[in-house]
């Protein structure tokens, strides 16, 4: 049987993991509410790092279109409580 300081130590450590897993799972959430349509179908993101989020797209012409709506994106992100992204990076793969 584990002590209370091993269990409290356990959940201190996978909380981290946790929290970003979570972090994850809410901007897939909102991602697909900001694109819709063909280009939620074709891509998905990758990371939230500081200001800018990473998404993979599977083709050139999803990029670009999110490329040129991107200030839109950005902005029903904000609604939804993501207003520290400033930027979309997107790549092919």
């Amino acid at each position: 049987m584990d002590s209370i300081s091993d269990i409290i130590g356990k959940i201190i450590r996978n909380k981290g993991r946790a929290g970003k897993t979570r972090c994850i799972d809410d901007i897939e959430a909102v991602w697909y509410k900001a694109v819709a349509g063909n280009v939620a179908e074709h891509s998905y993101v990758v990371r939230v790092y500081d200001n800018m989020l990473t998404v993979r797209v599977d083709s050139r012409c999803y990029l670009t279109e999110i490329k040129r709506k991107e200030q839109e994106i950005l902005a029903v992100m904000r609604e939804y409580g993501w207003g520290r992204i400033k930027k979309i990076n997107c790549r092919i793969g």
